[in-house]
């Protein structure tokens, strides 16, 4: 009942002293009810935090108490297996089985994965292809086989491009068959502290349920529209904000859950607390060097060593609209394009090459010039955007009017 179940978080609140061992007990056992507040009700963070006021008498003897009454201790202590408490890892070790990979080789089944970088830097597009390809079960990227099954993107924000993404990569990869068990939400949730008006990850969870989805993958897009009012650099909120992903996404469906994320703003790391990371089970850092060729770093990985880097190219792809309308959008397919360290495309380092052959550090060339030099049918449309903005960006060139003058030469780099 309400007042018993009161009882016990009060009793687990005094026994711990408040502590969130004593909480996520609390809410471990709640969790077990039909009725686990969701939605508009209060959360078991708040119910837990109220019982900090009341100078409470209810302790661990209330526990006690009401497990005599709901449990014929003899029967259940049978009914439990009787396994040792200790066991020789020798004998433990047989229970060992082959990884379950939900992407062979690369992102396992039930696992907690993030695909992290600037904004526009392309992690969604590969999330994208992610997803189509579970749902599907066409190998992802066209080389990595995936296991088929439920596929379901929660779109925190940005939820019209990815139905256009989504059109382009069935039109690209699908022979415009339409793909079933694809879903995608109407709006937003909230997985940690969920303010009132919105969805929680428990109503999500039932719904899916209800609606016999059964999801090998989730995605959410973007972590930080997820958070509510939850804080990505505060410890405890990511803490409470990965236990309800496991609890609710990961264990009950056994699904792998992907974050999107950004960068911080130098792109070194991932944004927020450094729980974020520990909590992860394999990170790639996606980045766009240079218009449409994107490149993945695989930056952490516990269950295999990290895979190398590896770039894509997207490739723009025709989609009907409903209005009869035509556009276009990206789909990311495998690259021999070779990207280096400091972030450079082949056609960045040939200009680079160019200037220092012809002008050297500090010399001055038009950038007229430079491109006949480049005499490379690839060259971007937008060589602004393209070549001049993303080398200035780096220090390598400065530009004035239709001027380049070379900074520093293409070996040196941050």
């Amino acid at each position: 009942s309400y007042d018993e179940w009161i009882q016990i978080g009060m009793a687990l609140h005094f026994q711990s002293e408040g502590s969130d061992e004593g909480f996520y007990l609390f809410d471990e056992f709640s969790a077990n009810a039909e009725n686990y507040p969701s939605g508009n009700e209060p959360s078991t963070r708040d119910k837990w935090n109220s019982f900090k006021n009341k100078n409470s008498s209810v302790t661990v003897g209330t526990l006690i108490h009401l497990k005599n009454k709901y449990f014929d201790l003899k029967k259940y202590a049978s009914s439990v297996t009787n396994k040792p408490l200790l066991r020789k890892l020798k004998d433990a070790r047989h229970e060992l089985k082959k990884i379950d990979w939900l992407v062979d080789g690369m992102i396992k089944s039930g696992s907690l994965v993030m695909f992290a970088g600037a904004p526009s830097g392309g992690k969604t597009y590969l999330a994208i292809e992610l997803l189509m390809s579970v749902a599907s079960g066409k190998p992802f990227l066209d080389q990595y086989f995936t296991k088929q099954g439920d596929a379901v993107f929660i779109a925190c924000e940005g939820r019209d491009s990815v139905l256009r993404r989504a059109s382009a990569w069935i039109n690209a990869k699908n022979n415009f068959e339409e793909i079933d068990n694809v879903y995608i939400s109407e709006g937003e949730i909230v997985v940690s502290l969920p303010e009132k008006a919105e969805v929680s990850s428990e109503s999500m969870s039932n719904f899916m349920v209800e609606n016999d989805i059964n999801p090998k993958l989730i995605v959410i897009d973007t972590m930080n529209f997820s958070l509510g009012s939850a804080k990505e650099n505060d410890v405890n909120d990511m803490t409470d904000y990965f236990r309800k992903i496991s609890n609710n996404m990961i264990r009950k469906f056994g699904a792998t859950v992907l974050l999107i994320h950004h960068t911080s703003k130098d792109n070194s790391d991932i944004r927020g607390s450094s729980s974020i990371r520990g909590a992860l089970d394999s990170l790639f850092l996606v980045s766009q060097p240079q218009g449409n060729l994107f490149k993945v770093v695989n930056d952490k990985h516990k269950d295999r060593d990290l895979l190398f880097p590896f770039n894509l190219e997207g490739k723009s792809i025709d989609i009907n609209l409903p209005d009869g309308s035509i556009e276009s959008n990206l789909v990311l397919y495998r690259s021999q394009i070779q990207v280096s360290a400091s972030g450079l495309s082949p056609i960045h380092q040939k200009a680079l090459e160019v200037l220092e052959g012809e002008v050297g550090i500090n010399g001055v060339m038009n950038k007229s010039d430079l491109l006949a030099h480049l005499g490379d049918s690839r060259l971007p449309k937008n060589a602004s955007r393209d070549i001049f903005k993303p080398l200035t960006n780096k220090g390598y060139i400065e530009t004035n009017g239709r001027k380049v003058t070379l900074i520093k030469p293409k070996d040196m780099f941050d």
